[in-house]
Formats: structure tokens, sequence, C-alpha cells
């Protein structure tokens, strides 16, 4: 019997240490008998990627060829158990819940093998360093890209320069940004530098090109040339870059270009080479391009005082009070879009207002501009330059995290850019079938999914390998503490070609969750995963079963449309916030939004307004301009003070729920504008000059209440139930209770306060006495202060008797004596 040497090889591709005693295991028979057999310890090594990677060779029996064997990996990682560590899924699913298959298969051949399963592409895929072999020697680089219908690709630089130097030549020394020229390739290779680099193929369809020096390329601007599968030669980008040198609104659409590279857009712009083991260090700050190297700091150096003891970053779902900003509005009192550095300096606002997580619109690299809100994706590893790119991000999470705030980044893997010409669409094939990011179904065309592209081919593993990997590298580079997934639905339910339902791409989208949710908790167990769904389906925040697609928590919809309701819906929905801005005081329908609010939960996100739902669906506007039935109402003083009251009354209700409480940014200073999507600039408002103006009322309302909830455990854990609802009187009751703790919330949309007392009746009404605590009329909000003051309330016999305010609200505690 001869045998023959295989080599199984885990390589992390990531740059912490996380796994421990990993194993190897074997199986001939059936993939479901891997855990039943004999482990088979994995050597630990450092890759020329600087990552780990785990190796076992075996010997197999030569009569075995033509068999299939199934492996996979097992190791202990950070939630300290023994776990998988292959975490993508193999085969075709036969359901939704068909997930177990965490393993490799390989048809042995009979002759020595090497396997590897890669955990994230980042360090393999793209520009990156590789190790020197020696102390005496320099680090390499190497470009790879995947294109397994191409055939050839060649390795392009494209030319930059200061527009004062008349030849066009490469810097001789770092230049002013706005100077900076060049940055893209035409069509005929007009702003190419030299000649083309071929590039080597490897069986798997990834073409490759190594060179001795990173440092000759370092901060280099190139791109790939492809001969397709039809003979037809483009230029693409790398999907897999770092950085996209544009940051404007320009698309040359293959002409030549000499201009700015500012002017650019980075979606089509040339792909830049960059160190991810380096930060420029925030006390050199320079306008010089490329950056000097002695403004760079190792990695370890600048995380190394990211947090304080004084502020702990909340871990729980639960603590979570999040603020949703767009970056691009920001930057009050200028022109131009917002940047990080402006972001940073609003940290002090958002301290003072209380939030502890700061969710920001989606930031890797999109098209038209950096106000654009950033919901069409082109190149998932680079942040967006027009913000100021990667290495300023960094310096926002590390300003967050030291305030004690978590940062929740929106990724959209739902559909990619719309014009991606020079990123995913027909990367290396004309074929329909053949373009590799998209799903096309034979006569029937390509998937829409209810979003604002075509849908991804999650069938393809390289595919979602690449969103994945994405993830992991903005836990491990930049050390986002959650994400925020955009329109889940549409990848696991809403697939259609043409309106006819494709179910496999559906399968396929639930499998791509899991594998996402399961890949980014097995290198942080505690991080916070929200899903944007609108399917109301329990498997989106099933974290326990095997199958669910793993989300702490899925936005909750239908509490907004309840509670507010500027965007038209049916008469069975509440829209309390709009039916009382109209004017009027017929009834409310109470009763329904009541049962609404009794199913948020903490897997459940509520708002009061979200980035979609002020101003740019139809119908809907600002809180306060809903509130007031109109932006014309608000000059009126008596207007504006109803306005203001309602404002209070419906962010109370969905910061005191059992909810996680989200809101858009400006909410707390009664922000007017509309929030446009593609008109941001026109309508951005000075939130901090509002905030000590006509906002400061509305300001304090907020902290307070943000307070409250953070320094009561009741109100973050605690349960939730509305015992109370009056349509015509315009009243809703609830409380929140967990042991011995107990609040109760009593609210009042009326347009005249309760001063002689209300009867709150209920047989769910415990038997106590009630101080009050919370105050929405409160003058210091700019309210007309109708409260019950320190006096001792009595509940007996499920009723009691209190004050309460014109379209306000009280919270009350038992009282322990």
């Amino acid at each position: 019997m001869d045998l023959i040497p295989a080599t199984f090889q885990f390589s992390v591709g990531l740059k912490t240490p996380l796994f421990h005693s990993v194993q190897l295991v074997l199986s001939w028979e059936r993939p479901q008998d891997l855990l039943a057999l004999p482990f088979i310890p994995m050597e630990m090594g450092l890759g020329e990627d600087g990552c780990p990677y785990f190796e076992a060779t075996v010997q197999l029996d030569e009569q075995r060829a033509g068999q299939k064997l199934y492996w996979s990996v097992l190791g202990y990682g950070p939630a300290g158990s023994l776990g998988p560590l292959v975490t993508l899924e193999a085969g075709e699913p036969s359901s939704w819940d068909d997930w177990n298959h965490l393993y490799r298969c390989l048809v042995f051949e009979g002759r020595p093998t090497r396997e590897v399963y890669r955990f994230c592409l980042a360090r393999w895929l793209g520009a990156n360093a590789r190790r020197p072999s020696s102390e005496s020697d320099q680090r390499k680089i190497e470009f790879s890209v995947w294109a397994p219908f191409a055939q050839r690709v060649e390795l392009v630089r494209a030319k930059v320069w200061d527009w004062t130097n008349p030849e066009k030549n490469l810097f001789a020394h770092p230049s002013v940004w706005e100077r900076v020229c060049g940055g893209y390739v035409g069509d005929q290779g007009e702003g190419m530098e030299e000649e083309a680099i071929p590039m080597t193929r490897d069986p798997k369809g990834v073409w490759s090109y190594r060179d001795d020096s990173y440092e000759r390329w370092r901060a280099r601007a190139y791109l790939f040339r492809i001969l397709r599968e039809d003979g037809s030669l483009v230029y693409r980008t790398d999907l897999y870059s770092r950085s996209q040198i544009g940051e404007g609104y320009l698309n040359p659409r293959g002409r030549k270009y000499q201009g700015p590279v500012e002017a650019l857009e980075g979606s089509v712009s040339a792909s830049l080479v960059v160190d991810p083991e380096s930060v420029i260090d925030p006390s050199h700050p320079t306008c010089l391009w490329p950056e000097p190297q002695e403004t760079f700091v190792p990695e370890e150096a600048f995380w190394m005082e990211e947090f304080s003891t004084e502020f702990p970053l909340p871990s729980r779902i639960e603590d979570l009070i999040i603020y949703e900003v767009h970056l691009g509005a920001l930057g009050f009192g200028r022109e131009g879009a917002g940047t990080f550095e402006d972001a940073i300096q609003f940290l002090d606002h958002l301290s003072e207002l209380g939030v502890n997580a700061v969710e920001l619109l989606p930031l890797c690299e999109f098209g038209d501009g950096p106000e654009n809100w950033g919901y069409s994706t082109s190149h998932y590893f680079a942040l967006e330059y027009g913000s100021q790119g990667r290495d300023q991000f960094k310096q926002f999470v590390r300003a967050c995290h030291r305030r004690g705030m978590v940062v929740l980044f929106d990724v959209v893997f739902n559909h990619y850019l719309p014009d991606a010409e020079r990123a995913e669409w027909k990367y290396d094939s004309e074929r329909d079938e053949h373009n590799l990011y998209y799903w096309y179904e034979p006569g029937l065309g390509y998937l829409d999914n209810g979003s604002s592209g075509y849908a991804p081919r999650y069938c393809e593993e390289m595919v979602r390998h690449m969103f994945l990997s994405s993830a992991l590298v903005l836990v491990e580079e930049f050390h986002v503490d959650g994400f925020r997934v955009d329109l889940t639905n549409a990848i696991h339910r809403d697939n259609v070609a043409h309106n006819t339902p494709v179910p496999r791409a559906n399968l396929f989208g639930c499998r791509f969750l899991r594998e996402l949710t399961r890949t980014l908790r097995t290198v942080r167990p505690n991080l916070l995963l929200i899903a944007e769904d609108h399917s109301g389906w329990a498997a989106v925040t099933d974290r326990e079963g095997p199958a669910g697609l793993g989300f702490d928590a899925a936005w909750y919809a239908e509490f907004y449309h309840s509670l507010v309701g500027d965007a038209p819906r049916g008469p069975e929905v509440a829209r309390l916030l709009w039916v009382a801005g109209q004017g009027g005081d017929g009834p409310l329908n109470l009763q329904q939004f009541g049962s609404i609010l009794s199913s948020t939960s903490s897997r459940t996100v509520v708002y009061h307004k979200n980035h979609d739902e002020a101003g740019n669906d139809p119908g809907t506007a600002r809180t306060l301009v809903t509130a007031a039935g109109g932006a014309e109402y608000l000059t009126n003083p008596t207007a504006r003070w109803y306005a203001e009251a309602r404002a209070r009354w419906v962010a109370g209700i969905s910061i005191l729920s059992a909810g996680i409480p989200l809101f858009l940014f400006g909410e707390e200073v009664g922000a007017k504008e509309p929030f446009l999507y593609g008109q941001v600039l026109p309508h951005r408002e000075d939130l901090i000059g509002k905030r000590s103006g006509e906002g400061a009322g509305l300001f304090t309302f907020y902290r307070d209440l943000i307070h409250l909830r953070r320094s009561h455990e009741v109100v973050r854990r605690g349960q939730i139930e509305v015992f109370y609802t009056h349509n015509v009187d315009r009243v809703l009751a609830f409380r929140r209770w967990i042991e011995s703790t107990e609040l109760l919330v009593v609210g009042s949309l009326a347009n005249s306060p309760y001063t002689h007392g209300y009867r709150v009746s209920s047989p769910r009404l415990s038997s106590g006495s009630w101080r009050e605590i919370f105050n929405s009329d409160a003058a210091a909000y700019g309210g007309h202060n109708v409260a019950n003051g320190k006096t001792l309330l009595s509940s007996a016999g499920g009723e009691m008797t209190l004050l309460l305010p014109a379209c306000g609200f009280v919270v009350l505690q038992r009282s322990e004596g």
C-alpha cells in the first residue's frame, strides 16, 4: 500500500492571534461523520502575509484515488469553546435551515495534494505586502485578482503627477493634494505608466504578480487590464483595494483624463497601494500626498490608548442608544461635505447628549460624491476617499471609544453601485452567465430584490467570501463594534427575476447571512449585529438555533409607522403623530399602537425618525415638521409649542420602550430641513448652532431622557406591558419592570392638560405608592410644568389619579417605602 502525502492548511488572513489548539478532521465516508472521527492536531506558523496559519500533513492511501475526502477544521477562539473554524457552508442548500455543511471536499487524485481554507481573503487578494524571507531582506508585494474567465490579466500603473510638472512625471517629492492629477487610465491606455506587467494564473482563476520591493509600490496607483472571455480588452479596478484615489463626481467614461484626482469619482479611479499596518499619526497632520513616511505610526502604537476606564463601552445590545448620522451632512458653516475631522469635533455634542452608539451611514467606497448617502457600494475594502479615508476613520473610531461610544458600521450586501462599469459589472466576461458578481437566471434575466440594483450572486462562494472578508477587515483593522446590515429581507426573501420568484436565490441568501454572523462571531463573540429587516421572520434574530440568521436585533418599522406615520398607510395603522399634527381633538388609535409597543424587546430596534423617513420617502418629514402639520406652521409660537411637545412625546415613548432606541441626527435639536438623497448639502443645518438657540429645550429633554434610560436597568432590560389605552382621551399607560423595580409611563396626546387629574383604571395596575421622576412638560424643556411634583401618588383597586400635561408624559417609579 503506497501512501501519498496531503497537506491541509487553515489560513487565518488576520494578523491578530485569535485561535489555538486547532485540529483537522477528515472523513472518506460522509461529512456528517466528521465530528465522530479522531482529531489531528495542526501546527501553527506565521505566513508570508504576516498572519497565523495552521497546517497538518497526513498520509492517504493511494488506492482511494477518485474518492471524495471531506475535511474541516476545529479550534478554540475568543469565545473560549471548541467550535468550527470553517464558517462557509458547502454544497447546494435544500431548504432555508439546511446549514450543517461546514466542511470542504476534494476528490483525491492519488498524488501529493495541498488544500487551503482561507478564513479571510483580504491579505490574499488585492495588493498586499509579503514578509521578507530573512532579516536582511526587504518586504515584497503581491497583486492578486480573481478573474476565472479572463484570457489574460496584466497589472497597469496609472500616471499620477503634480500639475506644475509639464512632463507629467511621477513625484520626486510629495505634493499638495489639490495639485495631484491623473489617477485614471482611458480605454485606449491613455494615462498608463510604462508597460503593462503580465500576471500568472493559478488553477482556481486567481492571477498574481509579485515584486521584490514593497516600497517601490507604496502609494502607487494601479489597475488590472483584462482580456475578457470574448476577446474584449477592459480596465478594471481592484475590488480588494484598500483605497480608491478619486473623491469627486467625474466619470471620464473611458476617455483620456488629465485633471485633478480630487474631481474623479472614486469607483472608476485607480486603486492605491495602502499599508494596513501603519496609520497616519494625528499629531503630525499633513496636506501632502503621498503622505511622508514619518507621518505614519505602527497600528499597534496607534491603538494603544484606545479605551478609557472612565467611559466603558456598552457590550450588550439592550444597553445601546443609537445615534444615526450621515458624515456628509456634517461640516457646518463651510462648503463641501462633512469629513471625519468634522465628525470627531461633533463627538463632544454627542457625549453631552449621552448616546453611546454611533451608527454611520455607509462609508465603503461609493459613487456620486462624498455627500451621497452611500447605499451603493463599489469597493468593500476601501473607505470613501472624499470623507478623508481610512486613517481618519480609525481616528474617529478611537475618539468614539475614548468617550464610551461604540461604532456601528452600515453595510450594503444586497446590491452594488448601479453603474459599476470598472468594478463588479462584467469583470472578466461579457456573457451574462459569467457575470461573476451578479445573479443571472438564464431565460429570466438579472435578479431584483427590492433594493436599488441587481442582486449579487450569492450562490458563488467567492462573492459571499468577499463580503465576509470586508466585514472582518472592518473589525480587525478599524475596530468597529458592530454592523447594521442593509435590507436583509432583500437577501433572504425578495429575490425575483421580472416578478418571477427565484427560491434558490433566497436559500443562498439565508446561507450568506448565516455565514456572515457566524464568521463575525467567531472572531468577536460580542459583536453587535443589527438587521434592517422588514419580514417579521423570527429566524432573523435567532442566535440560539444553528439555522437562525444570527442577528441580535432587527429594525421594527411597524413601530415607526404606528407611532409617527407620516408615510401614507391604511386606516388600520395608528399614525399617531401625523394624525395629531393635523389638528383637532378627535380620537387616536392608541389601542393599535399599544399592541405594537407591547411587542418591543431587545430584539427590535425602534425609532421615531431614521434616514429613509425624514423627507426622502413620499409624505415623510422631520419629526418637528410632522408634529406641526407642516413646516409653515412652525413660525407660529403656539403651533411650534405643540409641535415640540408632540416631538418630545414620540421620542419619549421610543426611548422608554423595551426596544433598542435609534434616532436620526438633528432630532435632538429640532431639525426641520428634509434629509434628501442627492440634496444633502442644500438642506444642511447647523446643529451646534441650533442647540444653543431654538433647539436648546429639546436638547436638554433628550439629554435627561437618555440619562434616565442609561441609569435605570429596568428601562434597558425590563419587561413591558401596555395596561391602559383610551382612544378618545388620547391617553396611554405602560409599565416596565424587572424583579421588584417597576416604572409606569403615562402619556397623553390630548391638546389640553388634565390639570384636575386623570384616572387610569386597569386590573393590571398594581397597588402601591409612586413618585414622579420625569416629566416631558418641564419648563427646562419648554413645557408648562404641569407636574405631580414630589407628591406621592397612590394606586389601589386597579386605579390611580394623576396630573397629565398636554401632549406630554410622566414617568413614575414605585416607592419602596
